[in-house]
């Protein structure tokens, strides 16, 4: 049967592991015309609205005016969602396409998901409508909810593909970071121990790569190409998803004027809406112990060296490269 794509959703869904710089990129793409931050995603139905933590506007989600008119035109109203039980299908669905299985050609073992596959369906489109954006970015990360959307007939899945080197990851991945979406107590983000870290890179570039099979559009951005030259790195990436290039004029030099979000999950500088200044972050470079950088590189260093990541002399002599490494 042939599709008729004229009215689906256009969802850009950046991919890769956690702590590679995705709010910030999900900022940048925001401020474009015809592009909407919507921040992780499919954290919706547990962080926005069961627990009503706070919207990137900085009010509770269930009173922020945008979600409620998003929420009425999909589902009509928030007492029409059991989103408990859509939070439960979701972490079903995701674990069955968590090796990035495609079902569309196998319709019988689609109906354990339908229900929720209908619910991301209506939310994609509730956004689309409300936003009147052509795209929506969706900053979720977790591969297995990239195949998800794909496997939704109605969504043209673009993916870009969010590099960082894996040492900066790591080493973020144990930083103590305050959750300020969380306003009734102190809760910290998440963090991961550095061998935990280095696996679940390898595994998640190794899965987001497969996502070009399943996606309109497919492209590959690092975080330090992004930081090093904000506006080259953007102009490249949109002729990489084969979409027309956008005005950057909200970028001046390492400076972008930013503004108010509706992101329901993310990095906290998700709730600036003023001009940030686009800087790497390279504290791991000399806050990260040696041993952490050896133990990470000689886990990762296949991928690492695929990425680009030992082409310059300077960073390997910043980075602990080991000496086996070192004629790459």
């Amino acid at each position: 049967m042939t599709q008729d794509n004229t009215n689906n959703v256009k969802v850009l869904f950046i991919a890769g592991p956690g702590r590679s710089g995705s709010t910030l990129l999900d900022m940048l793409l925001g401020q474009i015309n015809g592009f909407y931050s919507t921040g992780e995603l499919r954290f919706i139905w547990s962080r926005g609205f069961e627990q009503n933590q706070l919207c990137g506007c900085g009010q509770p989600f269930r009173k922020c005016e945008f979600w409620a008119e998003v929420v009425k035109e999909g589902f009509g109203g928030f007492e029409a969602i059991d989103y408990v039980r859509i939070e439960k299908l979701r972490g079903a669905a995701e674990r069955r396409f968590s090796k990035g299985l495609s079902l569309r050609s196998e319709s019988e073992l689609l109906a354990p998901y339908e229900e929720y596959f209908d619910a991301c369906r209506n939310l994609y489109r509730g956004i689309q409508k409300i936003s009147g954006c052509e795209f929506i970015i969706d900053s979720s990360k977790t591969t297995a909810h990239g195949y998800i959307l794909a496997n939704i007939p109605q969504i043209d899945l673009f993916t870009l593909h969010l590099i960082r080197d894996s040492r900066a990851v790591a080493y973020s991945w144990r930083r103590e970071k305050i959750r300020p979406e969380i306003y009734w107590e102190r809760k910290l983000m998440g963090q991961r121990k550095i061998i935990s870290s280095a696996i679940r890179w390898n595994f998640q570039h190794n899965l987001a790569e497969k996502l070009q099979h399943s996606s309109k559009q497919y492209a590959l951005l690092r975080y330090e190409d992004l930081v090093s030259n904000p506006k080259k790195s953007l102009l490249e990436l949109f002729i990489d998803l084969g979409i027309e290039q956008p005005s950057l004029d909200f970028i001046d030099g390492f400076h972008a004027n930013i503004k108010t979000s509706h992101t329901v999950s993310g990095n906290p500088v998700r709730f600036t809406n003023k001009e940030i200044k686009i800087k790497p972050d390279t504290e791991w470079q000399h806050a990260m112990a040696n041993r952490h950088k050896w133990l990470v590189t000689l886990i990762t260093w296949p991928l690492l060296l695929k990425y680009g990541y030992f082409k310059d002399q300077k960073l390997r002599d910043k980075t602990g490269v080991p000496s086996l490494l070192k004629g790459s």
